[in-house]
């Protein structure tokens, strides 16, 4: 019995010592499990703070690019803005996103420290600052905000809780519910244009470099939009003043054509009329004298070619039947000086009326129709060509049509030969159209349209 009470006791112990063992080895199991269940959650953790900020990376990439498409396509880029908050305000989910603009690039007697409150993008929870007019107009160093003014005119940034402002600048972010803020200069045409600012208004924030950077080239695109607009408004502007210039330019030159034409008419037609009289008369009284007598007739007919030759020169320079008949009756004088000279049928669709109009428009028409036929004489080749002009809708429409080789519509564009930018510019003048149609070798019709006269009354009469 002893000896089975000791085997017993032994066995015991053994199983003990078996069970100390096996928990000590299912701990260290569980140590191991344990921190390698930590480190896959780290892991896990990781990658998923990698994603999300790859994700957000990704989204902020494409705000910007879509910020880039929708500003660079169009000049206008005030209407491109709500897009453009939108966007980022659903990619980095702000409280609020503002554009400040300083009111020195809009009048230069203005302080530089003074800005106007341009656009805004809020959360559906937040305040809106464009419904405060105190909001609206911020001179900045009144508010105490003169040393975020100093750092973004130096081309800096500021995020969180801006340093340096003194009570009145802090109680001016506290009363519009700031906690966190981000501000990035915009620049345009090398001035300190404005500001893109963010705010955080339920709780504090830190910007990642990604956003910073991501809305540093927001404001950069948008600082080049505003350039690259006002650049185009400059050459807009320019081009006005040349188109005005040149406008001037040919009312001068017509009017010195119509004084030059009168004066050689009158003055010149009437000294050599009254030329030929005298001779008439003289070779009456020199029958006698043969010498004398067979110059007179020589002296006559120069004198009858001096007086054509007035005469050409002066209906040339501006003839005198487009200011006393009209434009109808100058065009049909016209054609027949055409046909004269090239040789070439010209036909006026058939129409006994007239279409009243002012000079200005009534010049601009004719030296269209003179240049067109001038083109067509030298160029097309044509058998026939036929002349519209009529009223449709509110335009006083002219169509020159040939029957001669045609054209590429593509080549006699504005910036084609000097002709077409001319009948261009003289259309131009008055807000009107030049259109051109036309297949090689089958003709062409080229078509000036001009608008009536501001509110003045165009008929045919």
């Amino acid at each position: 019995i002893n000896g089975m009470l000791n085997d017993l006791s032994l066995a015991q112990q053994e199983l003990r010592k078996a069970h100390d063992e096996m928990e000590q080895r299912v701990r260290h199991r569980t140590q191991e499990l344990t921190t390698v269940n930590r480190e896959l959650q780290q892991e896990i953790g990781e990658r998923r703070r990698v994603e999300a900020t790859l994700n957000r990376r990704e989204k902020l990439l494409e705000a910007v690019a879509l910020t880039a498409r929708l500003f660079l396509r169009t000049f206008h880029w005030r209407d491109r803005m709500e897009a453009v908050l939108a966007s980022l305000g659903r990619t980095l989910a702000p409280s609020r996103i503002l554009v400040y603009c300083n009111q020195e690039m809009f009048d230069e007697q203005a302080a530089p420290s003074h800005a106007d409150l341009a656009f805004e993008w809020r959360a559906d929870s937040v305040i809106a600052l464009m419904d405060r007019p105190e909001e609206r107009d911020i001179p900045l160093a009144r508010r105490g905000l003169a040393p975020m003014a100093k750092a973004l005119a130096g081309g800096g940034v500021v995020e969180g809780w801006p340093e340096g402002l003194d009570e009145k600048g802090r109680r001016f972010l506290e009363n519009q519910g700031v906690v966190s803020i981000f501000a990035a200069p915009i620049f345009s045409e090398a001035r300190w244009w404005g500001v893109l600012v963010l705010h955080q208004c339920d709780g504090a924030r830190v910007w990642s470099e990604i956003e910073k950077e991501g809305l540093l080239a927001v404001a950069d695109v948008l600082g080049a939009a505003i350039e690259r607009s006002s650049v185009n408004d400059k050459i807009v502007a320019s081009r006005e003043k040349l188109r005005e210039l040149s406008f001037h330019v040919q009312q001068a030159r017509e009017q010195e054509k119509k004084r030059i034409a009168g004066e050689i008419h009158d003055e010149l037609g009437s000294i050599l009329t009254k030329l030929k009289m005298d001779l008439v008369f003289l070779a009456g009284h020199v029958a006698n004298q043969e010498a004398v007598a067979k110059r007179v007739p020589m002296m006559t007919s120069l004198t009858e070619r001096a007086i054509r030759t007035v005469r050409q020169i002066s209906t040339s320079l501006r003839p005198k039947v487009l200011d006393q008949l009209g434009l109808l009756a100058a065009i049909e004088w016209q054609i027949e000086d055409f046909t004269d000279h090239s040789g070439i049928p010209c036909f006026l669709e058939e129409s006994s009326q007239d279409i009243v109009m002012d000079e200005d428009r009534r010049t601009a028409l004719f030296r269209i129709c003179q240049e067109a036929l001038t083109n067509v004489a030298r160029h097309s080749g044509a058998d026939h060509v036929m002349i519209a002009l009529h009223l449709e809708s509110d335009e006083v429409v002219m169509a020159v049509t040939d029957d001669g080789c045609g054209v590429d519509e593509k080549l006699p564009t504005r910036d084609g030969s000097n002709g077409i930018r001319w009948m261009w510019e003289r259309v131009a003048q008055f807000e009107g159209k030049l259109e051109i149609q036309s297949v090689p070798g089958e003709g062409m019709t080229l078509t000036a349209r001009l608008p009536r006269v501001g509110g003045d009354r165009v008929e045919i009469s």
